[in-house]
C-alpha cells in the first residue's frame, strides 16, 4: 500500500513537471509584444504592469523579480531574503525582516542582525572609521581619526565617537568610567554617584545626593542632596535669569522675557512671557495656554493646540487625533482613529484665494483596506494587517502575503489582482483590455493600437488568435490550424 502511494506521488510529480516544461507552448493568449509575456496565475507569471516595471511572479507571493525603466531593481523570495537597488545605487538586503537587514549607500555600508551592528563609512579606504556592537555587550571598531579601540560590558575597555562622548574609558562598569568630549574630561566613580570634570569652559563636580555643580560657558547648575533642591543660572547677554526647584514643594525661574511659579512640581504650573502664558492645573489631565500657543487640554477626554505652521486636536487620547502641518511642498493634514483609520492627505496653500489642490492622499481601514494616490498613480489594496501606515520593509516582505485583491491605477490605464493572479483583469490606453482567470479563461484585446484579439479556455484546451483578418485555432493544447487570410 505504502509503494502504491508512494508511486502515485511520484506520478503527480512527473505531471507537474511536464506542466512546467510545457508552460511556455500552450498559453495562445501570452503575447511576448505586448505586456503580458506569460501568465499562469498564481503558479508563474511574466507581465509588464502599467507603471512600466516587468514582474517575474511565481508561487503566489513567494517569489517576485522586477526591473523599471528607471534602473530600480527588486527582488524577493519570501519571507526569507529579499533585494532592493534604486536607480541611485543605494543596495538594500533583507533577511526574513525584521531578523537581518544590510544597506550600502555609495561608500558607506551597514548591517544588522538582531542586536548585532556593523558600519563602515567608507568601504574604499583601508582604515575608514568603522564599528562593530553586540549590544549592550561587546564594541570594536575605528573612529574617524584612524585610532581603533575595544569593549567588553561591563568588563571594561574604549569607545570612541559613541553614546554622545568622542571617547569612554571604563573598568567594571560603573565603577570606573572616563569620558571625553572635545577638550573636556570627566572623572566618574560608581556612576552616578561621583564625578569630576574640566576642559574647555566647563567645570563639573558631582557627589550624589549631596551636592552637585556643573557649569559651562555662562550656564551653571547645582543640585542639594537631590532632588530636593536642584537651581540653574544663566549669564548670558542673551539668556539671562535662574530659577531653582524646591522639591516636591515649589518652583520658580525668572528671565527676562519669562517667569514660572509651580507648586507640587509639574502637577501646578503657571508661566507668563512676552509671547506666551501657559497653565498646568494640574499637569497633564488640564493644560492651557494663550498667545504664540494656543492649547486647551482636558487630557485624556479632549485637547486642541495652534502654534504658528501646526495645529492638532485630539479626542480620548490616544485613539482620536488631527493634525495641520505646514510644509514647503504644502500643507499636510493627518487624521487617525488607532488602530482602525488612518488619513494622510497633502494640499497646495490657498494664498491666492484659489480652492487648495490635493497632492496625494493615503488612507487605510484597518485590517480591510488601503488607499494611496500621489499625482496620477493610484492603488488600493485590500487586506491590510498592518495596523500603521506602512513602512517600505513591512511592504516589501510581508504586504504581498495578506494583499488578497489590488488595483493600481496610473492616468487611463488599470490592472486588478485577486488571490496573487487567479484572476486579472487590466486595461490600457486605446482600448487594450486583459482578461485572466486562471485556469479557466483568458481573453486579450490589443484595441485600436494593432487590431489583434485573442482567447484561451483552460490554457490552450480551445482557443483562437486574430491578427487582423488572420485567425489562427486551438484544439486539445497540440492541435494547431489556420493562418491564413482570408479572401477578398
Amino acid at each position: 500500500m505504502i509503494r502504491a502511494t508512494l508511486l502515485r506521488g511520484a506520478s503527480v510529480c512527473r505531471l507537474y513537471f511536464c506542466a512546467f516544461l510545457f508552460v511556455p507552448c500552450i498559453g495562445m493568449a501570452d503575447d511576448d509584444d505586448g505586456p503580458v509575456y506569460f501568465d499562469w496565475g498564481p503558479i508563474a507569471s511574466r507581465m509588464e504592469g502599467i507603471d512600466g516595471i516587468v514582474r517575474n511572479q511565481a508561487i503566489g507571493p513567494f517569489y517576485e523579480h522586477g526591473d523599471a525603466p528607471g534602473g530600480d531593481q527588486f527582488f524577493a523570495y519570501r519571507p526569507l531574503y529579499v533585494r532592493y537597488l534604486d536607480a541611485g545605487g543605494r543596495l538594500r538586503r533583507e533577511y526574513f525582516w525584521p531578523i537581518a537587514v544590510s544597506k550600502t549607500v555609495d561608500d558607506r555600508h551597514y548591517w544588522r542582525f538582531l542586536l548585532a551592528y556593523y558600519y563602515n563609512w567608507d568601504t574604499t579606504a583601508p582604515n575608514s572609521r568603522s564599528r562593530f556592537m553586540v549590544f549592550p555587550f561587546y564594541y570594536q571598531g575605528r573612529d574617524s581619526k584612524g585610532e581603533k579601540f575595544l569593549a567588553v560590558w561591563p568588563i571594561g575597555g574604549t569607545l570612541r565617537e559613541m553614546f554622545w562622548n568622542d571617547k569612554i574609558t571604563f573598568v567594571l562598569w560603573p565603577i570606573r568610567i572616563k569620558t571625553e568630549v572635545n577638550e573636556s574630561r570627566t572623572s566618574h566613580w560608581v556612576w552616578p554617584i561621583y564625578a569630576k570634570g574640566s576642559g574647555e569652559n566647563m567645570e563639573r563636580f558631582r557627589v550624589l545626593p549631596f551636592y552637585g555643580r556643573y557649569t559651562r560657558d555662562r550656564v551653571t547648575r547645582k543640585s542639594i542632596m537631590w532632588p530636593f533642591h536642584t537651581s540653574v543660572s544663566y549669564l548670558s547677554p542673551t539668556a539671562e535669569g535662574d530659577g531653582y526647584i524646591m522639591w516636591p514643594l515649589w518652583a520658580h525661574f525668572s528671565y527676562p522675557s519669562e517667569e514660572t511659579w509651580m507648586v507640587l512640581p509639574p502637577f501646578f504650573r503657571w508661566t507668563q512671557s512676552d509671547k506666551l502664558t501657559k497653565r498646568h492645573l494640574p499637569f497633564p489631565f488640564i493644560q492651557t495656554g494663550t498667545g504664540e500657543v494656543e492649547k486647551f487640554y482636558v487630557w485624556p477626554l479632549w485637547g486642541t493646540k495652534k502654534m504658528p505652521g501646526n495645529s492638532s486636536w485630539f479626542f480620548l487620547w490616544p485613539l482620536v487625533n488631527r493634525q495641520r502641518i505646514d510644509k514647503p511642498e504644502g500643507v499636510l493634514h493627518r487624521f487617525r482613529i488607532v488602530p482602525i483609520a488612518w488619513k494622510d492627505w497633502t494640499v497646495t496653500r490657498d494664498e491666492d484665494g484659489t480652492e487648495p489642490e490635493v497632492l496625494s492622499s493615503y488612507f487605510k481601514l484597518w485590517p480591510l483596506f488601503s488607499w494611496r494616490k500621489a499625482g496620477d498613480r493610484a492603488s488600493f489594496r485590500s487586506l491590510a494587517l498592518w495596523p500603521m501606515k506602512n513602512t517600505g520593509p513591512v511592504r516589501r516582505n510581508w504586504e504581498p502575503f495578506w494583499t488578497l485583491y489590488k488595483r493600481n491605477w496610473v492616468e487611463d490605464a488599470s490592472e486588478s489582482e485577486l488571490l496573487w493572479g487567479l484572476y486579472r483583469h487590466r486595461r490600457g490606453p486605446e482600448g487594450y483590455r486583459y482578461l485572466s482567470f486562471f485556469p479557466l479563461f483568458t481573453c486579450q484585446d490589443s484595441g485600436q493600437t494593432e487590431d489583434s484579439s485573442s482567447f484561451s479556455i483552460l490554457k490552450g484546451f480551445f482557443g483562437m488568435e486574430r491578427h487582423g483578418e488572420t485567425r489562427r485555432w486551438q484544439v486539445l493544447y497540440f492541435l494547431r490550424f489556420g493562418g491564413k487570410e482570408k479572401a477578398h
